[in-house]
């Protein structure tokens, strides 16, 4: 979950109020831009927070920084994962994590990745708590 706007009052982020949530058949981004963030954070505050949530089962597809080398390893829950410092220009997925140190993994065959804008200690912690705290759901039948 990350922080609202600062001129609006605190709310989950979702996929119904037209920000950057995109499921579809190549799988599922969602982004959260532009929230408040404290004056130290580790960012450009004037900018605000960025959050970035990607997630597919296309094994084809990449986290568009895969080619960096890790810069940590950890476990989520039973799945090996690393961090990765992605460059400025990240390839295909450039714009949802050009700059981010992201987090990525395969869970029972769902590549995930979570991103915070820019390199830095307090990133990595967020991107590692928002990991370890994610819900898994199965997906609905499709009719």
């Amino acid at each position: 979950m990350a922080p609202a706007l600062s001129s609006t009052p605190l709310q989950l982020p979702n996929c119904d109020d037209d920000g950057g949530c995109s499921p579809g058949g190549a799988g599922f981004t969602f982004t959260e831009q532009g929230f408040a963030v404290p004056p130290d954070y580790p960012a450009l505050p004037a900018a605000g927070g960025n959050f970035v949530l990607l997630a597919w089962r296309n094994a084809e597809m990449t986290n568009g920084c895969h080619a960096e080398p890790a810069i940590q390893r950890v476990r989520i829950g039973g799945d090996d994962a690393a961090f990765i410092a992605c460059p400025s220009d990240s390839g295909e997925l450039s714009g949802e994590l050009a700059g981010d140190v992201a987090l990525g993994w395969v869970h029972q065959g769902v590549h995930v990745v979570v991103g915070f804008q820019g390199v830095n200690p307090t990133n990595i912690a967020l991107d590692l708590a928002v990991a370890r705290h994610l819900i898994w759901i199965a997906a609905s039948p499709s009719s």
